[in-house]
C-alpha cells in the first residue's frame, strides 16, 4: 500500500477475528452505541449485523460456514417438528441424517488440519466445533419435544453467529440464549459494569498472564533437549496454568462482552484447580462441553440397546451390581473417545482421551475403595490438608494430560518424561537458565505475582465471594480508579510486539 493511499481491501484482510486487536474495541463501542440507541424490538438486528461483521473479518468462508450451518439447523428443525410424533422412525431419520451431515463437516475440518487436503477453503474451522454442537443440541431438543422449532431464519442465524461465543464457545442451548438475543434488553448500569469487570479480568488473564507464560513454555518445548527435567517440570506446570488463563480468560471476555449487552452466557469454568478428583475436574473445566456430552451422548448411551444388552448379560453371568457399573463405564469409553477427537486429530489426542477416560472410570469403579484406604490410613477426609493434597494431585494429573498433547508428538513426550526421570538438572532453576528462556527477572517475578493473584481470586470465588459485587459496592471514585488500574495493567503489562501475536487463543484450534 502506497504512503498516503488507503487500501480498504488490504486493511480488511489484515484484520483477524479475535477479542484482542485494537479494532475489536472500536467495533464493540459502535455495536453497544447502536444497540442501546435503537428501539428494543429492533435491537437484535444490530446484534446480527455485528456478528456478521465479526465473522466477515475471518473471511467469506467463515460467513458461508455460519450461514450453511444455520440453514441446515433451521430447515431440519422445522422438518422434524412438522413430522407427526407417531412417525417416530421418520423423525429419527431426519435427526440422524442432519446430525451426520454436521458431524461429517466437523470431521472434515478436524482431519484437514492433519492431512492438509486441497479443499481446505471449503469449510473454515473458526468456531465450527462450538456452534455445530450447539445446533445439534437444538435439533435433539426439537426431536424430544423440549424445544419449539424456530420459525424465523434470521433468529437462528443470530444464535449461531453471536460474536462473543463464536470463537471458543461456550456451547449454548437454544432455549436459554435465543430469547435473550431476540427480545432486546434495557440498559442497566450495574449489569454493564459487571460485564466490563469480567471482560477486563479476562484480558488480564489472557494478555498479561497466559501470553507472558507462553514465551517461556514455547521456548522450553521447542528446544526441550537443551533443558533438564526440573525446567521441563516447571514448564509443564506453567503450560497448564497458561491454558487455564488463556481459555478461561477468553470465556470471561465473551461473558463480559455479552453482559454489556444484557445477555448472560453459561459459565464454562468453576475453579477447576480446586477439584479433588478427575471426575470433579471435568465438571468444573469446560462445563458446557461436559454437560453437552452428558446430555446428548452419555445419557442416551446408558439406555441404548447395546449397553442394556450387555448389562442384562452381566446381571445373569456376573453379579447383580455389574449392570450398573457397565451402564456407567461403557458410555464413558465412547464419551472420552469423542472428547479426545473433538480436541484434536492424531494419536496424541486419542491417548489424551484415553488418559482422562481411564482416570474417570477408575473414580467410578473404585470410589468406595479409595475411601476405605483413606479410612484405614486414619486420614481425615474432611481436613483442609487432605483437600489440598487432592487438589494438587488433580493438578498433577492435568499436567500429565497437557504433556501428552502439547508437543503433538508422543515421541517428544516420551523424551521429556525420560529427561524428567533421569536428568533433573535441578541447578538450572537457579543458575540463570530460566533468564535465557525469553523472560527476564522482572517478567518472571510478574508471572509469579499474577499466578498468586489468580489463585487468590479463584479461592475467594470457591468460598462464595462475588468479587464483582464487592467491587461494585465500593465508592465511585475507588471503583473508577480500580477500573483504570485494570485497563492500565493490560496496556502496560500486556504482551505486544512484532514477535508476538496477541490474537491466537489456544482453544480456537478446537
Amino acid at each position: 500500500m502506497e504512503i498516503g493511499k488507503f487500501d480498504l481491501g488490504q486493511f480488511w484482510r489484515s484484520l483477524e477475528p479475535s477479542f484482542t486487536p485494537w479494532w475489536f474495541f472500536v467495533f464493540l463501542a459502535f455495536a453497544l452505541l447502536w444497540y442501546y440507541a435503537l428501539p428494543k424490538r429492533g435491537r437484535w438486528v444490530i446484534l446480527l449485523l455485528a456478528s456478521f461483521a465479526f465473522c466477515a473479518v475471518g473471511g467469506w468462508q467463515t460467513v458461508a460456514s455460519v450461514v450453511l450451518v444455520a440453514c441446515i439447523a433451521w430447515s431440519a428443525g422445522l422438518a422434524i417438528e412438522a413430522t407427526p410424533k407417531k412417525e417416530r422412525s421418520r423423525r429419527k431419520l431426519l435427526l440422524s441424517c442432519t446430525c451426520i451431515v454436521l458431524v461429517v463437516a466437523l470431521a472434515y475440518v478436524k482431519l484437514n488440519s492433519l492431512f492438509k487436503w486441497s479443499m481446505a477453503w471449503f469449510v473454515v474451522p473458526l468456531g465450527i466445533s462450538y456452534y455445530t454442537l450447539s445446533v445439534i443440541s437444538y435439533l435433539a431438543d426439537v426431536y424430544r419435544g423440549r424445544q419449539a422449532a424456530e420459525r424465523n431464519f434470521l433468529h437462528m442465524l443470530l444464535f449461531v453467529a453471536w460474536f462473543p461465543k463464536v470463537l471458543e464457545g461456550p456451547i449454548e442451548r437454544y432455549g436459554k440464549l435465543s430469547k435473550q438475543l431476540v427480545d432486546g434488553n434495557e440498559f442497566e448500569w450495574v449489569s454493564f459494569c459487571h460485564g466490563m469487570q469480567l471482560a477486563l479480568w479476562g484480558y488480564i488473564k489472557k494478555m498479561v498472564i497466559a501470553d507472558r507464560i507462553a514465551v517461556l513454555t514455547t521456548e522450553a518445548f521447542a528446544h526441550h533437549t537443551k533443558y533438564g527435567g526440573a525446567i521441563m517440570v516447571l514448564s509443564v506446570a506453567l503450560a497448564a496454568v497458561q491454558l487455564y488463563c488463556d481459555f478461561s480468560g477468553c470465556m470471561d471476555i465473551a461473558g463480559g462482552v455479552s453482559q454489556m449487552f444484557g445477555i448472560r452466557l453459561e459459565a464454562n469454568f468453576r475453579q477447576p484447580f480446586f477439584s479433588r478428583s478427575a471426575a470433579e475436574f471435568w465438571r468444573r473445566w469446560h462445563v458446557t462441553l461436559g454437560t453437552w456430552f452428558k446430555d446428548y451422548v452419555y445419557m442416551p448411551l446408558t439406555v441404548s440397546k447395546p449397553v442394556m444388552g450387555v448389562a442384562r448379560w452381566a446381571r445373569k453371568h456376573v453379579s447383580n451390581t455389574a449392570p450398573r457399573k457397565i451402564m456407567q463405564v461403557m458410555p464413558l469409553v465412547v464419551v472420552w473417545l469423542f472428547t479426545g477427537l473433538w480436541h484434536g486429530t492424531g494419536v496424541p489426542y486419542l491417548v489424551w482421551g484415553a488418559w482422562w477416560g481411564v482416570l474417570i472410570i477408575c473414580d467410578v469403579l473404585f470410589a468406595k475403595g479409595y475411601g476405605r484406604v483413606a479410612s484405614a490410613l486414619h486420614i481425615d477426609a474432611n481436613s483442609g490438608a487432605w483437600h489440598a493434597f487432592q487438589a494438587i494431585r488433580t493438578f498433577g494429573l492435568f499436567c500429565v494430560g497437557r504433556l501428552i498433547t502439547l508437543p503433538n508428538d508422543l515421541a517428544v513426550t516420551g523424551q521429556i518424561i525420560t529427561s524428567i526421570a533421569t536428568q533433573p538438572d535441578i541447578w538450572q532453576l537457579v543458575d540463570g537458565t530460566l533468564l535465557n528462556m525469553g523472560l527476564d527477572a522482572v517478567n518472571l517475578n510478574l508471572v509469579v505475582i499474577c499466578i498468586a493473584v489468580v489463585w487468590v481470586v479463584d479461592l475467594l470465588h470457591e468460598r462464595g465471594v462475588c468479587i464483582r459485587q464487592v467491587v461494585g459496592s465500593w465508592p465511585m471514585l475507588v471503583r473508577d480508579l480500580a477500573y483504570v488500574a485494570a485497563v492500565m495493567t493490560v496496556v502496560v503489562f500486556g504482551m505486544y510486539g512484532p514477535m508476538y501475536s496477541a490474537s491466537a487463543f489456544v482453544y480456537m484450534q478446537y
